[in-house]
């Protein structure tokens, strides 16, 4: 049996321009598995097919695939004939239909031929499950985060500022509603996004927006907040609704980051939280201030000794190392 990956980079540069994407790449290099593209150095959608069913004819039945879901954009109609030849193991992403609160059979005409599932974490799975996925599904726990291990990290125990916020700005209006008493104690933004003309936004401390390899030696605050949606009192909307089920990657990088978390009490990241001890769960922006003046030193640094047992792992890409590793031992 060889394991293989459907690789998203070419020669040519074509990648999925994502972060997690790119580094669940590099640990199937780890791991030494041989990658098959779907692209061709030609930009003819027939020639680029063939070129792929030219590679996929190397493999045997017996051989398992693994794949990134959702595929990139124009490659969908791949997963569904690969599945009917050979062994797929799709590690999740995202999932569209609950992203956007949309009808769950797109995503289900993908997922039903699959051999195995890697899913953010058992809230998801449950849902998949919930809703007639009944090939075997491993929960991932947490993204890892691959970043050169000598950069330097900042020790974020006395930064100036309680709270660090990164991400897409643009869909986060909780940032321009946030309560006083949270404003008073500091946040610090990062991303791209941020609207300067917004009523309170001369009250938020905008940094900038860095690449995703020099961000965790870049951003600074006591806390990373994983938060979204457009309120401060609960995860609002689509977005806010699918925090209950994903794993945001920001969470990694505030990990990478040596950063202690603040998560909503309904997500899906809140037990992971609570179990490894790496931060805190709040119902409401509102209880951050009351919650973070309990937490005296020694328990703020507890807390971060946890978070760098958790680093260690996302920066040797050992979450997926150790998905992949229950499903190959049972093949």
């Amino acid at each position: 049996m060889q394991i293989y990956y459907l690789r998203e980079t070419s020669k040519e540069g074509r990648d999925a321009g994502s972060k997690a994407r790119i580094d669940v790449e590099n640990i199937f290099n780890k791991l030494k598995m041989k990658p098959i593209s779907p692209f061709s150095s030609k930009e003819n959608r027939l020639y680029t097919y063939l070129f792929f069913l030219w590679q996929l004819k190397k493999t045997n039945k017996s051989d398992i695939i693994v794949v990134q879901y959702p595929l990139p954009r124009g490659y969908n109609s791949l997963l569904k004939y690969i599945a009917k030849h050979r062994k797929i193991v799709a590690i999740i992403h995202d999932l569209t239909t609950l992203r956007f609160n949309k009808d769950f059979k797109d995503d289900r005409k993908q997922l039903e031929n699959l051999t195995y599932i890697v899913a953010h974490n058992k809230r998801m799975k449950d849902y998949l499950i919930s809703n007639g996925i009944t090939v075997p599904i491993i929960s991932l726990e947490l993204f890892d985060y691959l970043v050169d291990k000598e950069q330097k990290v900042n020790d974020h125990s006395n930064d100036n500022e309680l709270i660090c916020f990164a991400g897409n700005l643009s869909k986060s209006n909780f940032i321009y509603k946030l309560p006083g008493s949270l404003l008073k104690l500091g946040i610090n933004l990062y991303g791209i996004g941020f609207d300067s003309g917004r009523e309170s936004a001369n009250e938020l401390n905008y940094i900038g927006s860095f690449n995703s390899e020099d961000i965790v030696s870049k951003i600074k605050g006591r806390y990373g907040l994983v938060w979204d949606g457009d309120s401060s009192k609960y995860c609002a909307g689509n977005m806010g609704n699918y925090l209950k089920y994903n794993n945001p990657h920001k969470a990694s990088m505030y990990i990478a980051a040596r950063m202690p978390l603040i998560v909503w009490t309904k997500s899906a990241l809140a037990e992971f939280v609570q179990e490894e001890e790496i931060g805190l769960v709040v119902n409401s922006l509102d209880e951050i201030p009351y919650k973070t003046k309990k937490i005296n030193t020694e328990e703020y640094n507890h807390m971060v000794s946890n978070v760098n047992k958790v680093r260690d792992k996302i920066l040797n890409g050992l979450y997926l190392q150790n998905a992949l590793k229950q499903i190959f031992e049972k093949e």
